[in-house]
């Protein structure tokens, strides 16, 4: 492999195609367009995460689709959202090396490549959700079908095996069915489900749904069991979380403001859970000016302090689009005290 200057060009230079996902805010596949802009320092990258690009790649050969490479990468960003260039030229170095050390000594190097990755400082192993996730969008890209375990999920949705025989469905055939929720008569499976799903079954079905961009077949019965929760004074504030992740990518921007709105009223507010779901899946609706400033609210008035406030302020101002009606907020004269001078000290200390 020659004249390799950056990830794109490795993996062009295997001549089979390749996918890269995002894998830190929620799963999507990233362009090719996209990612070159990022690596060639074009554009930042589109969906940071604790100055980090979180990616999934995988590059299968189409003539024998065991042969695949799957490689997990952490790549750390600069104040400004793009590629820290060293931490790129160091990836590929020990990508290069890796692949030419096992050629050289047993004529492989799908399997060495990943093991590197994994063991170096740019791998990581994305959580059980997301990997099951990964991997059922990876397989949809290469025109496979869905794991072994789709039709018993499916079975479960459908309420043939009964909703209390939960502890028996696999995460990877939840994932299965979410990412092909638009197939099968799926989303009127799913939908009819919804309001009988124990608590533990409902969670890891909207945190797969969370990468779908779902309409109101789904949205409408998620939506009412959203506010059945906040009805309940008592209620699980995870359980909020949940039914709220599952509409974070939905199509229906209206119907999604108005339960962040209500969210944001209410006593649940200040729930640390909530204050991170909010930025980390919900990031796009803080575009809303009144939105935008409900959250600062609640986030700067919280009883997690300036730590919480500064982490998860930083976090969303590093994504592209978003600095600019964050910060119209952040000097809105209506602002509480609180917002004002958490703001302050934030920022003096830059």
């Amino acid at each position: 492999m020659s004249d390799i200057r950056n990830l794109c060009d490795f993996l062009e230079q295997t001549q089979n195609p390749y996918r890269i996902f995002d894998l830190g805010r929620r799963v999507c596949k990233l362009s090719n367009e996209q990612f070159t802009a990022f690596e060639r320092n074009n554009a930042p990258y589109p969906y940071p995460l604790q100055g980090h690009a979180w990616i999934g790649i995988v590059n299968w050969n189409q003539n024998n689709r065991d042969e695949q490479l799957v490689l997990f990468l952490k790549l750390p960003l600069d104040e400004g959202g793009r590629l820290v260039y060293a931490a790129r030229d160091d990836l590929i170095y020990r990508m290069l090396k890796s692949f030419k050390d096992t050629l050289d000594a047993q004529n492989a190097g799908k399997s060495e490549v990943e093991d590197t990755m994994r063991n170096s400082p740019y791998g990581f192993t994305p959580n059980q959700e997301r990997m099951a996730v990964f991997h059922a969008k990876a397989l949809k890209t290469m025109g496979e079908p869905p794991s072994k375990y789709y039709d018993h999920a499916r079975d479960y949705f459908s309420g043939k095996l009964g909703y209390d025989q939960w502890a028996f469905v696999g995460i990877q055939g939840i994932a299965d069915i979410s990412v092909h929720w638009e197939e099968q008569n799926n989303a009127e499976i799913l939908a009819k489900a919804i309001s009988q799903l124990p608590e533990q079954p409902f969670d890891s079905l909207c945190k797969c749904l969370e990468n779908e961009p779902i309409t109101t077949t789904l949205v409408e019965p998620l939506l009412s069991r959203f506010n059945r929760l906040m009805d309940d004074e008592k209620a699980d504030p995870l359980a909020i979380s949940a039914a709220l992740r599952a509409i974070s990518f939905a199509q229906t921007e209206g119907m999604r403001h108005e339960a962040i709105k209500r969210l944001l009223k209410s006593p649940h507010k200040g729930n640390l859970d909530l204050l991170v779901t909010l930025s980390g899946r919900c990031w796009n609706d803080l575009k809303n000016a009144e939105l935008c400033l409900l959250y600062l609210e609640a986030l700067a008035n919280s009883s997690h302090g300036s730590q919480l406030f500064n982490q998860l302020l930083a976090d969303i101002l590093y994504i592209p689009g978003l600095r600019e009606p964050v910060m119209a907020q952040i000097k809105n004269p209506n602002q509480s005290v609180a917002l004002a001078t958490m703001a302050k000290a934030m920022f003096a200390r830059q």
